[in-house]
């Protein structure tokens, strides 16, 4: 008989298919769009070199341990979504010196250009913060 999975393991593999993806959808864009390579860290914010790898090592191994001890599923998907955001990023960054961001909204936005990593992160933070303003006020 097989064991089933804990649900919340099961989530967890959302991480790799993110960091797949993406790193997929940047290498087919490369043939259809613009990549801009991004040297900044968090929307293009101006901190360049080495910062943004050492923000990622620091950062990275606490959202995995996060990940990992999570009870809540929400939570778990979330953090799985951000771990692997964040993976991808720093795969580009170490391999280019760079981020590779392809994703341009209509210029009357003023939105910086993004990738699909970036926006799980995005997703991943909304799903956290949701779950940390309806866990106020109950007992964890």
């Amino acid at each position: 008989m097989r064991k089933k999975l804990k649900p919340k393991v099961k989530f967890l593999a959302i991480a790799p298919f993110v960091v797949f993806f993406d790193q997929l959808s940047k290498y087919i864009a490369g043939d259809i769009v613009p990549i801009i390579c991004n040297k900044g860290i968090a929307f293009g914010i101006g901190l360049s070199g080495s910062f943004g790898i050492i923000i990622a090592l620091t950062v990275l191994p606490l959202i995995f341990y996060l990940m990992i001890r999570e009870k809540k599923i929400p939570s778990a998907i979330g953090l799985s979504l951000i771990f692997g955001g964040g993976v991808s990023n720093l795969v580009d960054r170490l391999m280019l010196g760079c981020v590779r961001d392809f994703i341009n909204l209509p210029s009357w936005t003023r939105w910086p250009s993004f990738n699909l990593a970036d926006s799980a992160i995005s997703i991943g933070v909304l799903i956290i913060g949701y779950q940390l303003i309806h866990r106020h006020g109950k007992k964890a």
